[in-house]
């Protein structure tokens, strides 16, 4: 059985990384965060919470590229 107390931690880290760019809808964000490099739609059904997790550090990591004027290929709006 996976630890019930993973879920507070994931949905927290979830709003956090939303709040820093409300535009995109929940969906949009899943699919970021799941995206892997080889697939060009991820498996999101499979993802396990960690992995997840990553991604959503990986997000936060294009954003503030973008941020400071860096390429980011996560955002192509």
């Amino acid at each position: 059985m996976r630890d019930p107390d993973r879920i507070p931690v994931v949905l927290k880290r979830i709003r956090e990384v939303w709040e820093q760019d409300p535009d995109l809808r929940l969906g949009q964000l899943i699919l970021i965060a799941c995206q892997n490099k080889t697939a060009v739609w991820p498996d999101v059904f499979s993802v396990e919470d960690e992995a997840l997790l990553e991604g959503l550090e990986e997000y936060v990591a294009q954003l503030e590229q973008v941020n400071i004027g860096l390429p980011n290929q996560w955002l192509r709006r």
